[in-house]
């Protein structure tokens, strides 16, 4: 029963995101109306930017109630996870997930140069899905990690406040794309280190044998 309300809890969260990121899309492409005022154009480019900072924040929290979720599903990988992300280090992490993103945004230009769509689906299958997937699993752990160090009671939290927590402030973060530079580098260093700690869960750091399972509930 905990299961279903979290899944769909995350999925009405993502959908209404996307939703929301649609609709602030749309408003934003709309062709422009020649009699509108200069203020009237300032009013609706700020309210397109504040739907699109609630739908970030919104795929935020829904992301972190899915990651709360596939804990629940897949306890042996977030366990794997949960050691990757303590023992290593957010440095270490960073670097181990950087170097693929990089060297997958060089193999990806190179492959829309060829203009091959049998490439561009060999790159989409044997690259860009895994590397998304190792992103995810990051996140199962990330996140709650996160969220715990956040909130004043820390580790006593359950794993599903510590991920929507967590979801909450990376979508929040979201909010430095108004300097796009920041935003890009922001962007860069968390995918970075979700990336190293999907990575980890493949080759997490001694993980012992009777390792405790992580707490399920909120």
């Amino acid at each position: 029963m905990i299961r279903a309300r979290r899944l769909v809890l995350s999925l009405v969260l993502v959908l209404g995101a996307l939703v929301l990121i649609g609709t602030a899309a749309d408003v934003a492409h709309a062709a422009p109306d020649p009699v509108k005022t200069a203020k009237r154009a300032e009013s609706e480019d700020l309210a397109n930017l504040l739907m699109l900072f609630v739908a970030v924040v919104i795929l935020g929290v829904g992301t972190g109630a899915a990651t709360a979720t596939l804990r629940v599903v897949l306890p042996g990988v977030a366990t794997r996870g949960d050691a990757s992300v303590r023992r290593l280090g957010f440095a270490r992490l960073l670097l181990t997930g950087v170097l693929p993103l990089i060297g997958t945004g060089l193999i990806g230009m190179a492959v829309e140069k060829t203009g091959s769509p049998a490439a561009g689906t060999v790159f989409l299958v044997a690259i860009a899905i895994p590397l998304f997937l190792a992103m995810l699993a990051g996140a199962m752990a990330a996140l709650p990690y996160l969220g715990a160090r956040l909130l004043k009671d820390g580790e006593e939290a359950g794993v599903l406040k510590q991920a929507l927590v967590g979801g909450a402030v990376i979508g929040l973060s979201g909010a430095t794309w108004v300097i796009p530079p920041l935003g890009g580098f922001l962007t860069f260093v968390v995918t970075g280190w979700l990336v190293g700690a999907g990575i980890g869960t493949v080759f997490p750091p001694g993980v012992p044998a009777t390792a405790p399972e992580p707490q399920q509930t909120g």
